[in-house]
């Protein structure tokens, strides 16, 4: 074996290995950069908790339920009071009709009395006719039962009064945390005394699943409960909206004195302006809200896929979850003798 005289020299690559450990040792890489305290650390969880919430599309989550809460809204505000008075108001105008028809001399008033034979006769034969398409009607109306939507009504409120106020929660998470940081800029013991417990509640989305799986329940259902309902809807709406120029119709004075019908309109029969009065009144009973909700059902709860609600609030309460864990660390940081022990900001899982 060959002796050894003396310390060996290092060769030059291994000057360069020990050179970049102590190199590295001393400068901190972008992996561990000291953390941001306090008012600073708070507003970039702020930051990035918005960020998560638009990579998790939670907006969407949260315009969903919007869309859902109007249509809960409208069916537990279903027109029982308009059905009443539009059965009250037609059941008036058949009885009017029908006093009209048990003296049709009435249907000839002023200069066409002279001529009441021919003219009353069609005038009766028209409104016969228009009696008739009211029985039809009347059935229709009364085919309309409220009872399975106050059921669903009542369903869809219960479901939301869990699923809202989650989702909202977790939206507005972004937005309180930095309201945390701006009262921390001008109170100085805003942070040290920041309770982090309520936000972390805000986080728990159990009761939320259970929910969306009683609100999904409640699609089954619909096809057979919206569809007769609109058919049925559409008959009254069709039937109300039209009576006024039926009526009319039913006053047109036959060829060849077709000419004359604005003339004798123009006498206001009492049969001709009774009925178009409560014609009127039928036409103003709303039943906006009620067709708005057989809408919203069809077009927005049809095929909701529940999970475009539980998706984005699954991943944006599992990212959030980190972010108070850091937020607690700030706010113990903050207190008299308190101790962040914090791990540097780009060590975290999730930026």
């Amino acid at each position: 074996k060959p002796e050894c005289h003396g310390p060996q020299r290092l060769g030059l690559p291994t000057i360069w290995v020990f050179r970049w450990f102590f190199n590295a040792a001393a400068m901190p890489s972008s992996d561990r950069q000291p953390p941001i305290k306090g008012v600073q650390g708070v507003k970039v969880i702020a930051t990035k908790l918005r960020q998560d919430a638009e990579d998790s599309n939670l907006e969407s989550a949260n315009v969903m339920v919007d869309k859902i809460e109007v249509i809960k809204d409208q069916a537990n505000t279903l027109p029982i009071d308009q059905l009443r008075r539009t059965k009250e108001i037609m059941a008036q105008w058949k009885e009017s009709l029908q006093d009209g028809l048990s003296d049709p001399g009435e249907f000839a008033s002023g200069d066409m009395a002279a001529c009441s034979g021919w003219y009353s006769s069609v005038v009766e034969k028209n409104l016969r006719a228009l009696l008739a398409e009211y029985a039809d009607f009347e059935d229709v109306l009364t085919a309309i039962e409220l009872e399975p939507f106050v059921d669903l009504g009542h369903r869809m409120k219960k479901a939301m009064d869990s699923i809202t106020p989650t989702v909202k929660g977790l939206a507005d998470l972004p937005t309180r945390i930095q309201g945390i940081a701006n009262e921390a800029e001008d109170k100085d013991d805003r942070l040290r005394n920041t309770d982090t417990k309520a936000m972390k509640k805000s986080l728990d989305t159990a009761e939320m699943y259970n929910s969306l799986e009683t609100l999904a329940s409640c699609q089954a259902k619909l096809p057979q409960l919206v569809d007769p309902m609109q058919k049925l809807r559409d008959k009254v709406a069709d039937f109300v909206s039209q009576m006024p120029d039926k009526i009319r119709d039913c006053f047109a004075v036959p060829s060849p004195c077709c000419c004359m019908t604005p003339y004798v309109q123009q006498q206001e029969p009492r049969c001709l302006m009774e009925l178009l009065e409560l014609a009127d009144l039928a036409m103003q009973v709303d039943w906006n809200p009620f067709d708005d909700m057989l809408v919203g059902l069809r077009e927005t709860f049809y095929h909701l896929d529940m999970s475009t609600i539980s998706k984005p609030a699954r991943q944006f309460s599992s990212v959030a979850s980190e972010r108070l864990d850091r937020l607690d660390r700030l706010v113990v940081g903050a207190r008299p003798g308190g101790n962040y022990c914090l791990l540097p900001l780009g060590s975290s899982k999730q930026r």
